[in-house]
């Protein structure tokens, strides 16, 4: 019986050592942004995301383009869709943080141009 409790013992101390370096690790390093760690911040970043691509694309089509230029409306459309449906996928924040930087830099153009 004894073994079996201090086997239990063991794995329990094991797991809080193990809990409270992850703990200490986290504390002690500062983190830096790069596109491959946003995966933990995803349900913060994809709502910026939505808000910042729909409302950019919105505004891109309705001021950006005259009544029949298709294919100035396509340049617009097309990039933000393919946000919105890479977010709706749940693909890897990377894709989505690339094609939306895509998708609002044709977006800016466009209402420049």
């Amino acid at each position: 019986m004894s073994t079996i409790t201090q086997s239990k013992t063991k794995t329990v101390d094991e797991r809080t050592q193990i809990a409270s370096l992850t703990v200490n690790e986290k504390k002690d390093n500062t983190k830096t942004w790069t596109v491959n760690s946003l995966e933990e911040t995803r349900f913060g970043l994809v709502p910026i995301l939505i808000t910042i691509v729909a409302c950019m694309g919105g505004f891109a089509a309705a001021f950006g383009t005259n009544t029949y230029e298709v294919l100035r409306l396509a340049l617009i459309v097309f990039p933000t869709m393919a946000v919105l449906t890479l977010i709706l996928a749940v693909m890897p924040m990377k894709y989505i943080v690339y094609v939306s930087a895509v998708a609002v830099a044709l977006d800016v153009l466009l209402l420049l141009f």
